[in-house]
């Protein structure tokens, strides 16, 4: 498997099966599969479902999802689109918000900040609208255009999302993509960072 070869973690571990990027998502599909979608054993078993919920079951899942480095190189070589990465990412997101189960950084740094403040970054609604202005006016200066950074514009052609830290640390990124999309004439639209909700997850898998 493509994805596979491109796994650091795999490879690391000397190409173990359950290291494996889409292991951690099978395993989770399976999950829903038996216990929300067809619960009771009978009907899991005839389908070759034998996954049970049990604490061993989720110390595995847990392990495997903190183990990942969520660098998402599998994703880039997926030839079916498939993101294990992300996948990952809202694996984990289950673990710390609904089970408390996460490294104490993460979590209180990480979920608990972002239910309190809408970003793990601690980023306020009214800090982002305040660091697009300040790319706005980055980009008037060094290029004399007056170029507008669109937030959640209805009909847009183009979504483009970005990592909430790049907007703190790396704000020349958007800048860019503001740039070369204006220049493109494409009708974009950027998004307010905010947490994915619990029940937009299983349509992940």
């Amino acid at each position: 498997m493509t994805c596979s070869e491109a796994c650091p973690v795999y490879i690391a571990s000397g190409r173990q099966e359950i290291y494996r990027p889409s292991y951690r998502s099978e395993l989770l599909r399976r999950i829903k599969e038996r216990y929300i979608d067809n619960p009771g054993r009978i009907t899991s078993w005839f389908k070759g479902n034998n996954v049970d919920l049990n604490w061993e079951t989720i110390a595995r899942l847990a392990e495997l999802a903190y183990r990942c480095t969520l660098c998402r190189r599998c994703a880039q070589v997926c030839s079916r689109g498939i993101d294990n990465g992300l996948i990952t990412h809202e694996i984990r997101k289950l673990f710390s918000q609904e089970m408390g189960i996460a490294p104490k950084e993460l979590h209180e740094k990480g979920t608990l900040q972002q239910l309190r403040v809408g970003s793990s970054t601690g980023m306020s609604p009214e800090a982002f609208k305040n660091i697009i202005a300040f790319i706005e006016e980055e980009v008037q200066e060094k290029t004399g255009k007056n170029i507008q950074i669109p937030i959640d514009k209805q009909g847009a052609d183009i979504l483009l999302i970005h990592n909430a830290g790049e907007y703190l640390s790396w704000p020349e990124n958007p800048a860019a993509f503001a740039i070369l999309f204006e220049a493109a004439g494409l009708n974009w639209t950027s998004q307010r960072i905010r947490w994915v909700r619990r029940s937009e997850l299983w349509s992940l898998v």
